[in-house]
């Protein structure tokens, strides 16, 4: 993309909200699971359906938003899929005064897929705007903004909906029907402001989006070359492009942390390429994940925590590879992609499964963890060595 300076600080400034967006509303999962399931006297196993219900929307909306993009742009689909965040929020306000919690699983099914929208289009912009070796620092910035929000979010979110929750339980537990149901009402009824506020903030970002002067992406690339690229000659479908069906499995199964974004920030592509950083740094993954199985309690606590480190570096690494010299099938390859993103629906329940008390296979807490996260990490180095590079002449 050719545009002067001023241009370029606007829309990383655009796409950096939507990532901090992104982290604020993916991170409240993590305090809505306890929320309801107090507020609507779950099981364990119900309320990891939070996660279910919001990861899950990612796999059946990501293609429908890369056809959405491609028929509205990439400017009024980000709008929009703001405003179907908006929607969510309002239908999840909406289940507190009944306590239904099929009705806030479909709030947030709602609002995964406004951000499966947001992100299908938001990751291949951070990709395009600069010179495509470079792009896993980008997305490594979108990252803070993505993990600093979540922190605000958890910081915001957890001191209203879980303000007293050991008292509040207390009293719960030993509430006659008639009190426990005010108890359990008033409890719920604490996410009616915080949730109308998100939604307000999303419907001004949406607006703000919608008058701006971001490029869609489909007109900056027919600008020089009608979207065309050596690699996409002739072809008529993404499914033609093996290293993007790759990327998206790669995807499947991570999450990341601040301190390895900001080392991806000051060393790639200066002092090596994102290839290469993506390789070491799941080698570290695989050695922290042995050492946690292995090690003392104190020492795997550790290990788990650096594993944030390793973590990091790998979707600003798999995106951009991922969607290499795709030309014009950018949206309909990022679509895919964020398709991975389905991972966090179905992992955590098959680890839980994996360690669930009278199970066959017999692994405890430990091995369940070792055996899933080496599965996902060797098939991530794979990539990182040969995945990316299918389908792409050879040297």
């Amino acid at each position: 993309m050719s545009q002067n300076k001023s241009t370029y600080y606007q829309q990383f400034t655009i796409i950096a909200i939507l990532f901090a967006i992104f982290g604020f509303v993916t991170w409240l999962n993590g305090i809505l699971i306890p929320f309801l399931k107090k507020a609507c006297e779950l099981t364990d196993q119900q309320a990891f359906y939070v996660t279910t219900a919001f990861f899950a929307s990612y796999f059946f909306l990501a293609l429908p938003s890369s056809w959405i993009l491609n028929k509205l742009g990439t400017k009024k689909g980000m709008a929009v899929g703001l405003i179907i965040m908006a929607v969510g929020c309002v239908v999840f306000i909406s289940a507190a005064g009944s306590r239904t919690f099929e009705l806030f699983l479909t709030g947030l099914f709602i609002v995964g897929m406004g951000l499966a929208l947001l992100q299908t289009a938001a990751n291949p912009y951070v990709s395009i705007i600069g010179p495509i070796e470079s792009a896993a620092k980008r997305i490594s910035f979108m990252g803070l903004a993505n993990k600093f929000a979540g922190i605000l979010a958890n910081a915001l979110f957890g001191s209203i909906l879980l303000k007293n929750a050991t008292e509040i339980q207390e009293k719960i537990d030993a509430a006659n029907t008639t009190e426990k149901k005010l108890l359990l009402n008033d409890l719920a009824s604490r996410v009616e402001t915080p949730y109308w506020i998100l939604t307000v903030i999303l419907v001004v970002v949406a607006i703000v989006i919608y008058l701006s002067k971001l490029p869609d992406i489909k007109e900056e690339a027919s600008d020089s070359d009608g979207g065309e690229t050596y690699l996409t000659q002739g072809k008529t479908s993404i499914l033609q492009f093996p290293h993007v069906i790759l990327g998206a499995i790669a995807i499947f199964g991570l999450v990341g942390l601040i301190l390895g974004y900001l080392v991806t920030i000051a060393i790639v592509p200066k002092y090596i390429s994102q290839e290469r950083w993506l390789t070491i740094c799941t080698f570290l993954g695989i050695a922290l994940t042995i050492v946690s199985y292995i090690a003392t309690e104190k020492i795997a606590v550790g290990a788990l925590a650096a594993l944030g480190f390793a973590n990091a570096v790998m979707w600003p690494a798999i995106f951009p590879l991922g969607i290499r010299d795709i030309g014009k099938f950018s949206n309909t390859g990022s679509a895919l992609l964020i398709m991975g993103i389905v991972g966090g629906a179905l992992i955590p329940p098959f680890y839980g499964w994996l360690y669930k008390e009278g199970n066959l296979l017999g692994f405890d807490f430990r091995s369940a963890f070792l055996f899933v996260m080496l599965i996902c990490y060797l098939y991530i180095l794979w990539f990182s060595k040969k995945g990316y590079q299918i389908g792409f002449p050879k040297k």
